[in-house]
């Protein structure tokens, strides 16, 4: 059989054809594929680049602004009870107590407790004996003190001892926020 040149034409321009279509589709289109990706790869680490920028930024405002904000920062520190040695909380309590004429007795009921989003707290019991009058003065300059708590209950009932309905037996119990 012999193929006429026209013939010979047409089958070697498919041929090259076919040879060009596999070079384009086994060569070129990866290098295009790993072109894209670096491209996306570049420009992730491009806003990586603004964001740290931005961070770093925001960082050194921070240090530059830090003296400032410092005696705030302490002050809210010491908002919050040391949990090793909750002895200045204790004080604290004792000085209010004493303040309106009333001895406390102060239990720690529990250790250290954790609480949702990191906070941690540290239960307190509180008995008092006083009149009525006292033990809600206590009561409410605890809450106005400088610590995060919160009065979780107060009992009080009538002392046993007859003193003419002078006297009261009053159970606190405290949460309060902790280092």
């Amino acid at each position: 059989m012999k193929i006429s040149a026209q013939n010979k034409i047409y089958l070697i321009s498919a041929v090259f054809t076919l040879v060009i279509l596999a070079i384009a589709m086994f060569l070129i289109w990866p290098v295009f594929k790993n072109i894209e990706g670096g491209v996306k790869e570049l420009s992730l680490l491009k806003n990586d680049i603004v964001f740290s920028r931005e961070e770093i930024a925001g960082l050194q405002s921070f240090q530059n602004k830090y003296e400032a904000y410092k005696p705030n920062l302490e002050k809210l520190d010491g908002m919050f009870v040391d949990p090793n040695s909750p002895i200045e909380f204790i004080k604290f309590v004792e000085k209010k107590s004493l303040d309106a004429g009333v001895v406390p007795e102060i239990n720690m009921s529990q250790g250290l407790q954790a609480q949702g989003e990191g906070l941690a707290f540290m239960i307190f019991r509180i008995n008092f004996k006083g009149s009525l009058q006292k033990i809600l003065e206590i009561s409410e300059k605890m809450e106005a003190g400088p610590y995060f708590l919160e009065i979780q209950s107060l009992k009080i009932r009538e002392s046993s001892v007859a003193n003419q309905g002078q006297d009261f037996n009053a159970s606190l119990l405290i949460k309060v926020l902790a280092k």
